[in-house]
């Protein structure tokens, strides 16, 4: 590739845990976040970090069609070379909640994909130019596939709206869920939320609340009460793991329905949990969730393994998770599928 006179980015695509790559590669996109509050304007982004602040307003002002993007992991590893492919970035809201993460942020990138590790800590900022030698060296011997840089670009996830509690209700009860479950549910949903608002409004003054146990008393429980299990039913540190689900009262002779692996406060929980699917067949159960108290993911066994099959983010609401259909190898479905997938009586 000749490199003269051509500028060269790189986008991290996740952390440790938070791997969005193949999300990237899927939708021909580069993303960041924060971007909840819409498009960057520099008032309306005013209250984040100068740190924050300064990548979002580089991503958003600098690119131009035509440069050349590295979509890496970590601190050493390239995933794709892409080149920008749209005049100006887009503000796509079905990235808004990527395990947690608001992305919103984004540039049309054509990619390709092109592995190439490098020594430990070569790339550091989320989003920045490329100046190093030895990645420009690299780069200045990859040659893209024939067609790559002009194929059409990859479609993005259709719009998934937003549903209210009363919507959210309106659905349960067209299901079967009890009225008066949902009615109660609808309730917890609300003062979740609202505790949830405190937690990130106090921010670091908390110094590390809410504690996983905090998260397990003051957010998950009452959720599982919402959904018509009762103290009796729901085991808290149960033969070492977080919470267990039981269709009658904790015995010998009853068997457990669901575990529950509880996660700090914004942790992941899609990517791989070894643990919980160890509880859940350790156990024999067909399905296990993972929850850092505002989110859930509900996986389920299929004829090979658990696979994600629900997703609940009670401050965002959605039917379905169309971004996470690929994970899910299926349809990903929304608050509904994951209120009657872990709802006391569901099969």
């Amino acid at each position: 590739m000749d490199l003269e006179g051509k500028t060269v980015w790189q986008v991290a695509a996740g952390d440790n845990r938070r791997k969005f790559a193949d999300m990237c590669l899927q939708y021909d996109v580069m993303m960041i976040g924060p971007g909840d509050l819409g498009p960057f304007d520099e008032k309306i982004y005013a209250h984040l970090t100068s740190y924050q602040r300064n990548v979002i307003r580089r991503f958003h002002n600098e690119p131009r069609i035509g440069h050349v993007a590295l979509l890496r992991l970590g601190s050493r590893e390239v995933r794709a070379v892409g080149v920008v492919a749209e005049q100006k970035p887009a503000h796509v809201e079905e990235f808004g909640d990527i395990d947690g993460w608001r992305l919103q942020h984004t540039w049309r990138v054509r990619w390709t994909e092109a592995r190439k590790p490098f020594p430990r800590g070569t790339f550091r900022r989320r989003f920045g130019r490329v100046s190093t030698p030895k990645v420009l060296r690299w780069l200045s011997g990859f040659e893209f596939p024939e067609g790559a840089r002009d194929r059409p670009l990859k479609r993005l996830p259709p719009a998934t709206p937003k549903v209210t509690d009363e919507e959210l209700v309106r659905q349960l009860l067209e299901r079967g869920f009890p009225a008066e479950q949902a009615a109660k549910l609808a309730t917890t949903l609300g003062s979740t939320r609202r505790l949830v608002e405190w937690y990130k409004s106090r921010g670091e003054s908390l110094s590390g609340r809410p504690s996983e146990h905090e998260t397990i008393t003051y957010l998950v429980i009452p959720f599982l009460l919402g959904l018509g299990w009762s103290q009796e039913t729901v085991a808290i540190e149960w033969n070492h793991i977080d919470i267990v689900l039981f269709e009658e009262a904790p015995a010998e002779h009853v068997k457990p329905v669901c575990p529950i692996e509880v996660k700090s406060f914004g942790r992941s929980i899609i990517a791989p949990s070894g643990q919980a699917r160890d509880y859940a067949l350790r156990l024999d159960c067909t399905r296990y969730v993972v929850t850092d108290g505002v989110r859930y993911s509900v996986f389920e066994k299929g004829p090979e393994d658990f696979c994600l099959r629900a997703y609940l983010n009670i401050t965002r609401l959605r039917n379905s998770y169309p971004v996470y259909d690929e994970i899910a190898e299926g349809q990903c479905g929304g608050a509904v599928e994951t209120i009657l997938g872990m709802a006391k009586g569901s099969p």
